[in-house]
Protein backbone atom coordinates (compact mmCIF):
# COMPACT_ATOMS: atom_id res chain seq x y z
CA UNK A 1 0.00 0.00 0.00
CA UNK A 2 1.09 3.41 -0.61
CA UNK A 3 0.23 6.35 1.45
CA UNK A 4 -1.52 8.56 -1.36
CA UNK A 5 -4.75 5.91 -0.41
CA UNK A 6 -4.64 5.73 2.61
CA UNK A 7 -7.32 8.31 5.20
CA UNK A 8 -4.46 10.87 5.52
CA UNK A 9 -4.36 11.82 2.03
CA UNK A 10 -8.27 11.35 1.79
CA UNK A 11 -9.31 13.17 4.85
CA UNK A 12 -10.97 16.78 4.45
CA UNK A 13 -8.46 18.25 6.84
CA UNK A 14 -5.66 16.87 6.39
CA UNK A 15 -3.10 19.02 6.93
CA UNK A 16 0.27 18.53 5.52
CA UNK A 17 3.05 20.46 6.74
CA UNK A 18 6.06 18.99 4.54
CA UNK A 19 7.48 16.26 2.51
CA UNK A 20 10.50 14.77 0.74
CA UNK A 21 11.20 12.35 -1.54
CA UNK A 22 10.91 9.49 0.71
CA UNK A 23 8.14 10.49 3.66
CA UNK A 24 5.25 12.64 4.30
CA UNK A 25 4.36 14.80 7.28
CA UNK A 26 0.81 15.57 8.31
CA UNK A 27 -0.09 17.65 11.74
CA UNK A 28 -1.84 15.08 13.85
CA UNK A 29 -6.31 15.07 13.61
CA UNK A 30 -6.06 14.91 17.57
CA UNK A 31 -2.95 16.05 18.70
CA UNK A 32 -1.97 16.19 22.05
CA UNK A 33 0.16 19.41 21.97
CA UNK A 34 0.54 22.02 18.66
CA UNK A 35 3.74 20.38 16.79
CA UNK A 36 2.31 16.61 17.38
CA UNK A 37 2.95 15.30 13.72
CA UNK A 38 2.71 12.26 11.95
CA UNK A 39 5.73 10.84 9.66
CA UNK A 40 4.38 8.75 6.91
CA UNK A 41 6.97 6.68 4.95
CA UNK A 42 5.68 6.73 1.22
CA UNK A 43 5.42 2.96 0.96
CA UNK A 44 4.41 0.48 3.49
CA UNK A 45 7.95 -1.70 3.86
CA UNK A 46 10.42 -1.80 6.72
CA UNK A 47 12.85 -0.61 5.19
CA UNK A 48 10.49 2.62 4.51
CA UNK A 49 9.13 2.82 7.81
CA UNK A 50 12.99 2.87 9.30
CA UNK A 51 13.42 5.96 6.86
CA UNK A 52 10.47 7.55 8.60
CA UNK A 53 11.17 6.77 11.89
CA UNK A 54 14.64 8.73 11.00
CA UNK A 55 13.38 11.42 9.72
CA UNK A 56 11.05 12.02 12.71
CA UNK A 57 14.81 11.84 14.86
CA UNK A 58 16.12 14.47 12.70
CA UNK A 59 13.15 16.51 13.32
CA UNK A 60 13.01 16.45 16.20
CA UNK A 61 17.10 17.31 17.32
CA UNK A 62 16.84 20.43 14.91
CA UNK A 63 13.89 21.66 16.93
CA UNK A 64 16.26 21.22 20.05
CA UNK A 65 19.01 22.09 18.89
CA UNK A 66 17.16 25.27 17.75
CA UNK A 67 15.87 25.47 21.29
CA UNK A 68 12.14 25.68 20.65
CA UNK A 69 11.80 22.29 22.37
CA UNK A 70 12.95 20.81 25.19
CA UNK A 71 12.65 17.13 24.07
CA UNK A 72 10.22 14.98 22.05
CA UNK A 73 8.73 11.30 22.04
CA UNK A 74 8.75 9.42 18.85
CA UNK A 75 6.61 6.27 18.70
CA UNK A 76 4.61 4.05 16.71
CA UNK A 77 1.23 2.29 17.05
CA UNK A 78 1.11 -1.05 14.46
CA UNK A 79 -2.43 -2.73 14.71
CA UNK A 80 -6.40 -1.80 15.99
CA UNK A 81 -5.41 -3.09 19.46
CA UNK A 82 -2.66 -0.07 20.02
CA UNK A 83 -5.20 2.08 19.24
CA UNK A 84 -4.21 2.92 15.80
CA UNK A 85 -7.26 4.25 13.87
CA UNK A 86 -5.87 4.80 9.72
CA UNK A 87 -4.08 1.46 9.56
CA UNK A 88 -0.92 2.08 7.56
CA UNK A 89 2.45 2.82 9.48
CA UNK A 90 3.20 6.13 10.68
CA UNK A 91 5.35 7.73 13.68
CA UNK A 92 4.09 10.19 16.40
CA UNK A 93 6.54 13.07 16.97
CA UNK A 94 5.62 14.58 20.18
CA UNK A 95 6.95 17.62 20.97
CA UNK A 96 8.42 18.80 24.84
CA UNK A 97 8.34 22.55 25.57
CA UNK A 98 8.15 22.46 29.21
CA UNK A 99 9.73 19.47 31.23
CA UNK A 100 7.14 19.42 33.47
CA UNK A 101 4.15 18.50 31.46
CA UNK A 102 6.74 15.75 29.27
CA UNK A 103 4.17 13.68 30.89
CA UNK A 104 0.89 14.36 29.28
CA UNK A 105 2.21 13.83 26.17
CA UNK A 106 3.86 10.85 25.95
CA UNK A 107 3.37 8.06 23.72
CA UNK A 108 -0.48 6.13 23.92
CA UNK A 109 -1.20 8.82 26.74
CA UNK A 110 -4.27 9.99 25.05
CA UNK A 111 -7.46 10.91 27.29
CA UNK A 112 -10.30 9.82 25.91
CA UNK A 113 -12.00 13.98 27.20
CA UNK A 114 -12.07 14.92 23.67
CA UNK A 115 -11.97 18.76 25.65
CA UNK A 116 -8.39 17.57 27.07
CA UNK A 117 -6.63 17.94 23.57
CA UNK A 118 -8.11 21.57 23.41
CA UNK A 119 -6.76 22.49 26.61
CA UNK A 120 -3.15 21.25 25.62
CA UNK A 121 -3.16 22.89 22.33
CA UNK A 122 -3.61 25.91 24.10
CA UNK A 123 -1.37 26.06 26.44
Amino acid sequence: MKYDITEFEKHPAARKMFETSSIVVYEDQHPVIQGHFQFLPKIDSLQAIDIAFSEALKYGEQERNAGTIQGYHIGINMGTGTGQAVQYPHIHYIPVYKPEDEHLYAIGNRPKDPGFYGFLKNR
